[in-house]
């Protein structure tokens, strides 16, 4: 039954490329983007500096002193990025979760031979949306980027209960400077870690690196309770 829904729909609302709309098909990589534009993405390697978002071919080149890395594989400013997480958090199109999600392990993987612990024994975090922003959206595009991670490298333990957000805020494009944000997303994160997975090294994963008022203060909450080293993956960096 769940088969025959799924063929009457796809055939109802045929899958579109997201940034060319072109019809895609059962032939191309993925539903949302066509293999003509996914040929046309630049993905960039090494890790971002947090700071000044400088490049970071090697982990001795740090530039900036910070408690996690980096990894972002373009700018938001970047059509094809842009567009597809737009499709995801705007349009509810699932689907560009699965390219985003494959554009951040292509840039991972070139920065795998500098990560100094094991991926095996790596929790998998998605960065979380207050329980009325994740009723009002239908889902977490963060958490749906963080299955995809998953589904691709299933060797990472996928503890998305581990990290919540404790109340609703504005997004962040309603407030304006770096310490409006800082001071807004002020202790919204709770991190539970187990004692089992305390010192654990984490994938924190989410769909935007802006001002990265978000990211650092899910990562206090996490480094309070216990988390080992952090890598942020992100799909794009403002």
């Amino acid at each position: 039954m769940k088969e025959l829904y799924k063929t009457i729909i796809s055939g109802l609302f045929p899958s579109r490329c997201s940034i060319c709309l072109k019809y895609t098909d059962k032939s191309e990589t993925f539903e949302s983007l066509c293999d003509t534009c996914l040929t046309s993405v630049s993905i960039k390697t090494g890790f971002s500096c947090p700071e000044c978002g400088k490049r970071i071919p090697t982990i001795t080149s740090l530039c900036h002193r910070t408690n996690f890395l980096l990894v972002a594989p373009s700018a938001y400013s970047n059509t094809y990025a842009e567009i597809l997480i737009q499709d995801l958090k705007f349009k509810y199109i699932k689907s560009a979760a699965l390219p985003l999600a494959h554009m951040i392990l292509q840039s991972l993987s070139s920065v795998l031979e500098e990560i100094p612990f094991d991926i095996s024994r790596t929790l998998l975090v998605p960065v979380p949306l207050a329980m009325r922003r994740e009723r009002e959206r239908g889902f977490n595009q963060s958490a749906l980027i963080a299955k995809e991670i998953n589904a691709l490298i299933p060797q990472l333990i996928y503890t998305p209960e581990i990290l919540v957000r404790t109340r609703y805020e504005l997004p962040q494009s309603k407030t304006c400077t770096r310490e409006e944000r800082e001071a807004h997303l002020k202790n919204v994160f709770l991190a539970h870690i187990p004692p089992e997975m305390k010192g654990l090294p984490i994938f924190l994963i989410d769909d935007v690196y802006t001002t990265g008022a978000t990211i650092r203060n899910a990562i206090i909450e996490l480094k309070n309770k216990g988390a080992g080293k952090i890598i942020v993956l992100v799909a794009a960096k403002t």
